[in-house]
Formats: structure tokens, sequence, C-alpha cells
């Protein structure tokens, strides 16, 4: 063997050993690189099959109304259905209304009331609303309508939720009858429902609700309005019908997106009219103090939209202002010893006299020259102005007091409080509007423009 073939002959081992530590190192390079893939595209894949399931096409969210039935509970006939949505969190929530027994042949069995109820809980959820019964196809007809109202309405500084449009589902509609019914109105004790009682001809009913303004868990305060109603309703020579209903604990809190009661008020009260139909033709519902050109629960052209064919549903006295319903009620004897303003029912009492709403009743009596004659408030503290924080829907009633009050020495002290109360609450609000999104601020000026023309 020559030196030449000796030498080639190691190089060729030395590359062979060379080749064999090369393909050790590839197949260890080989293993991490699959390993590493492995840990890096794992995720990646988890990613991508979770996008397919939340952005892929699906049935949208249902709020559900079955198993509506009546049955006796202790002298009241409760009308009752369970209620079902996943946005809501509310499963087997039982939704019920009761009237006194003997009232029992005057309940609707249909889902009209549950539909009124709950159409804007599901436009707020984002649902669409399933009522496993016939509802009347005018009211079918008329909610549609509401919702396209309700749609081109602003959102205001005192709502904090947005509205969508809901699919109405039902299993199939009722047979609408005319009826010889009576005329009704609800009743609380207000401005607004003594006004009512006063005015609406031929009104035979009045109705009564407990849990809406007064809670379900307050015996004490709701004992002590019913019995000067009952008192009013006997020397005014009308009827009373006596609701209870559990329908406010569903829209509270979390469960509705904390669904702004100013809102909800109305279809709540039309709610009831439509579970008495069969007593009713035609019942009122006491107007707000909130100006019309606002949105609110409680609305001129809102209100005719909870009637079906045999059952109208209106608001009473849209078009007055507060002070001109005082001025028609502040010479009635039960105006003056029963009238009840306040919804905060602190301790307990008839009327707290310090809340925003009683200290602005007491100040339009007073500049009617009224007070005095209204034993249901305490004595009258200007220095609690300093604390309210009244609504921006509700800035005009102020300042209309601040007009009427005559010039004596005790009136410019009470006008300067109002007029520095408005200028902090306006400072307030526009702050707040001022952090709205752009989106928010162009619906507004295109809304209040649309109210000029």
């Amino acid at each position: 063997m020559t030196v030449k073939n000796h030498r080639t002959a190691r190089e060729k081992q030395g590359i062979n050993l060379l080749k064999e530590k090369i393909r050790q190192k590839e197949n260890e390079i080989l293993f991490l690189k699959s390993s590493w893939s492995w840990k890096i595209t794992a995720p990646l894949r988890k990613t991508r099959d979770l996008s397919r399931i939340l952005f892929r096409k699906q049935k949208p969210a249902e709020m559900r109304v079955s198993g509506i039935m009546t049955k006796n509970n202790k002298g009241w006939v409760r009308a009752s259905a369970t209620v079902n949505s996943l946005a809501a969190q509310a499963r087997d929530f039982a939704l019920w209304f009761e009237i006194p027994e003997k009232y029992s042949s005057h309940i609707n069995k249909s889902g009209n009331a549950f539909a009124t109820a709950l159409l804007i809980p599901a436009m707020v959820l984002k649902e669409d609303l399933t009522i496993e019964e016939k509802i009347s196809k005018t009211l079918y007809q008329n909610l549609v309508q509401a919702q396209k109202l309700m749609l081109s309405w602003p959102e205001t500084d005192v709502w904090h939720f947005k509205l969508h449009r809901t699919k109405i589902k039902c299993q199939g509609f009722e047979k609408e009858e005319k009826t010889s019914g009576e005329v009704g109105s609800f009743f609380s004790g207000g401005v607004d429902s003594f006004y009512n009682l006063l005015k609406i001809k031929n009104l035979k009913t009045l109705i009564f609700v407990w849990g809406f303004d007064i809670p379900l868990k307050n015996k004490k305060i709701f004992n002590n309005t019913l019995a000067p109603i009952k008192e009013i309703a006997k020397q005014s020579n009308k009827k009373l019908i006596v609701v209870k209903t559990n329908l406010r604990n569903l829209y509270a809190g979390q469960n509705c997106g904390y669904l702004n009661w100013d809102m909800a008020h109305g279809a709540a009260l039309a709610s009831i009219a439509h579970l008495l139909s069969s007593r009713f033709r035609a019942v009122y519902i006491p107007s707000s103090g909130v100006p019309q050109k606002y949105p609110d629960g409680v609305q001129k052209d809102l209100d005719p939209l909870w009637s079906k064919s045999n059952l109208k549903i209106d608001s009473f006295g849209t078009a007055l202002k507060r002070k001109t319903k005082l001025a028609a009620i502040k010479d009635n004897a039960l105006a003056q010893k029963y009238l009840r303003v306040c919804f905060e029912n602190t301790d307990d009492q008839y009327n707290c006299s310090k809340c925003e709403k009683c200290l602005r009743t007491m100040l339009q009596l007073k500049a009617l020259k009224s007070l005095d004659k209204f034993k249901v408030f305490k004595r009258l503290n200007p220095k609690l102005v300093d604390k309210i924080n009244p609504s921006s829907l509700i800035f005009s009633s102020w300042e209309d007091i601040i007009r009427e009050l005559d010039n004596s020495s005790e009136n410019i002290a009470i006008k300067k409080k109002i007029k520095a109360m408005l200028k902090r609450r306006r400072l307030a609000t526009n702050d707040r509007l001022a952090r709205k999104p752009l989106w928010q601020k162009i619906k507004g000026i295109v809304w209040n423009r649309k109210l000029v023309s």
C-alpha cells in the first residue's frame, strides 16, 4: 500500500466519522426543532379552533317565556311565567303578577302581558323574545313599531344602556273580540295620578301597583300608602284594584344591564293593563313631568303602541307641565290630605320632604301660594336644595320655579340656591357628555335638529 493510498483510506475513515457525527447532530437538531415547533404551533392551533367557535355564525341569544299559568295564592290569584335568559343569567326566573281573588275572572291568560313587560329587557340584552303562548296580532305589530321608535332615540345622560332590535316569536295570535269594558287609570297618589282622577271622563277604576315605586319587601310603607288610597277611591266613588308583581326585581341590577326604570316603567304599567284587559276597554297611564321632546318611558308617541285592538293604552296630560297639573289639583281636599310624591321612602315616611321630588313639589306649591294647605309635607328647609342632584331632563322644572317664585327676601335666597344647584349639575352633566364617544354626540345633534325642524 502506498502512502498516498494509506492517506486516502485514513481520510475516508475520518470523513465517514465526520458524517456520522453530522447525522447525529442533525437528528438532535431535528428533534429539538420538532419539539419546539409543537410548543409554538399547538397554542396557535388551539387559538385557531377557538376562533372558529367564536366567530362562526351562531343562532342569536333568546329570552324565552314559558309555562304561563294562573293559580290561587292565599286570597290572591297569581299569573306567572318562567323566564330563561342566557345574557341576563336568569334561569327559571318566576315572573308573576297577583290580583285579589274576586277579580280573577278579569285576567287575560294570553302572553300579552309578558310580551309587553319583557320587550325592553330583550332589546337591552340583544336577545330575541320568544313567548310560548298566543298574543294579540295588533299588539305584535305595535311592538315592532315601538322598537323602531325607541331605536331612533338618542342616549341621554340618565341612560346607561343601548337598545338593539329584537325578533318577537309566539305560538300564533289570539282572537280579539270587542268588549264594552270600563275605563281605568293607574294611581299612586302623585300629582299626575290626581290629575287623571279629576280630569278623565267616565273613569271607573283605579289601579294601584305594589312592587314598582314601593318594594315588595317594604310592607310598612305599602300599608301606610294603601290606606289613604282606599280612602281616596271611596270618597271619589271609584273602584280600586291592587296588583302585586316582582317585575321590577327582574329589571333591576346586573341581570338586565341595570335597566333604567325611567325608560321601562311605561311598558311595565302597560303589561298590567294587558293582564286585566278582560275588564277594561281603556287604561290610562299618568304622564311624567319629563318634557316630551326627550326620550322617556312614558311619551305620547310611544304609549299608544302598547295597545291592542280591544284595549286602548295611552298616557293622559302629556302636553301639560307639572306646575299646570298642580294648579289644577291644589284646591282639591283629597289631594291636600293625601298627595304622595316621594319614591325614596326614607324611614318609611309617606313624604320625606327631603328628596329632590319632594322639594320640587313643595317649592312649586309655594310658588302657587298653596304649600300651607298640604299637611302631608313637613316644614320646607331651603338648605336641602344644596344636596340634591336632579336629572338634566327636569332642569326646566327648576327654572320654572325660579321664574314663578315672587321676590320676597325668603324667595330670593331660595332662587340663589336653585341657581347654584343648577350650575353645579350642568357642569357635571357637560363633563359627562364630554367623555361620550363621538358617534353618540353626533346622534344627539341629529336628534335635536329633528326636534327643531
